[in-house]
């Protein structure tokens, strides 16, 4: 009950990636889970260890197929960006995401109103450690156990070794400072398709 508990949930971005393996036996030595937003062409690039990271109990979740500025987008081409990672993931897991996190975090109500005709909530995030400019371990780790707090929704990628090297530090240094770590779902509740959240409050 992450209304009760100190819950944080690990997102990472971009993946699966040929470092996603490594972070999958981090999290699952340390009894801990994350959510991993899914670029959908890398999916269908690597199902073996899409499924694998469902079948340990991670959440996987839509980063759209070629990872596009949306808000850029006619709706149709945002449309076919969500719907197509939505059909390589269900292909490869047999479940449709529910949560969407666009690409560079640009999202409107538009994008919003067409990521929920396809039942989907829109996620982007509370803080993390912009690990595509701090690009060393201990500073990911440092970084991210300052910034967090109860309810958080942190930013990350498994696509850069240094943050993929600095998961066993910092799910210690989190579980050591009492909190749970959770998927999105856990952490928002039910997701509301077409609702945009960036932390386990309710949607904006």
């Amino acid at each position: 009950d992450c209304s009760v508990a100190r819950c944080v949930a690990l997102t990472y971005d971009d993946g699966p990636s040929p470092l996603t393996n490594q972070l999958l036996d981090t999290f699952t030595a340390r009894g801990a889970v994350a959510t991993f937003f899914l670029n959908g062409r890398y999916a269908s690039n690597d199902p073996t260890t899409v499924l694998r990271t469902r079948q340990l109990g991670m959440q996987i979740a839509n980063h759209t197929t070629n990872h596009p500025q949306l808000t850029q987008l006619s709706p149709d081409q945002i449309a076919m960006e969500i719907s197509d990672t939505q059909q390589r993931i269900f292909a490869i897991t047999g479940e449709y995401p529910t949560l969407l996190r666009p690409p560079h975090g640009d999202t409107d109500a538009n994008v919003a109103a067409i990521a929920g005709q396809q039942g989907l909530a829109v996620i982007n995030w509370t803080d993390g450690p912009a690990d595509w400019e701090n690009t060393d371990a201990a500073t990911v780790t440092q970084l991210t156990l300052a910034r967090v707090r109860p309810g958080a929704i942190i930013l990350m990628h498994d696509t850069y070794q240094w943050t993929v090297d600095a998961a066993p530090a910092l799910i210690d240094g989190l579980q050591g400072q009492g909190y749970t770590l959770v998927t999105v779902d856990q952490i928002i509740g039910t997701p509301v398709a077409g609702q945009f959240y960036t932390d386990g409050q309710a949607p904006a």
